[in-house]
């Protein structure tokens, strides 16, 4: 005996492609910021907002992703050397309730050590937790909040 298939219509399946498009290019999103972001980190942080940045970040999640950018070029760190990994998976249930798409991030940079100007070692990376909220900006997908999630990655 087979299941009985679920009743789909041709404006519930526009539908749940519209969403798995929003979805995806939400991914996108993230993936064109977290490169910018590990480039960053590379090269010593920067105190000026990037055109990347602009393009993928907006409000309260434009500003907090430029602490550590900042905290990098005002101290002549770099992360030598950058050891990073990420793991996103979507999440259903909205991290605002404006969001369009919801993120769960898990940014790994514990293998990574920060020298000072003097070539130092003065710290070192940690795991962080993020739910990310995601929506259109002037007409671009963007990533515009975040809640800090701990430091235990919740994505298998």
């Amino acid at each position: 005996q087979t299941a009985t298939p679920f009743p789909c219509d041709k404006a519930r399946y526009d539908d749940q492609q519209r969403t798995k498009a929003l979805e995806a290019e939400a991914l996108s999103v993230y993936q064109r910021y977290w490169k910018e972001l590990n480039r960053l980190m590379a090269a010593g942080g920067t105190t000026e907002v990037t055109p990347e940045y602009r393009a993928t970040l907006a409000g309260p999640m434009l500003e907090n992703a430029m602490v550590v950018p900042r905290f990098l070029a005002e101290r002549g760190w770099t992360a030598k050397p950058l050891v990073a990994s990420v793991r996103v998976a979507i999440i259903h249930i909205p991290v605002r309730s404006d969001a369009e798409v919801s993120l769960v991030v898990c940014e790994d940079f514990t293998g990574t050590t920060f020298l000072n100007r003097d070539g130092q070692a003065s710290g070192g990376g940690h795991l962080g937790v993020q739910h990310l909220a995601v929506r259109s900006i002037e007409g671009t997908l963007k990533i515009y909040d975040s809640v800090g999630g701990g430091n235990s990655c919740p994505i298998a």
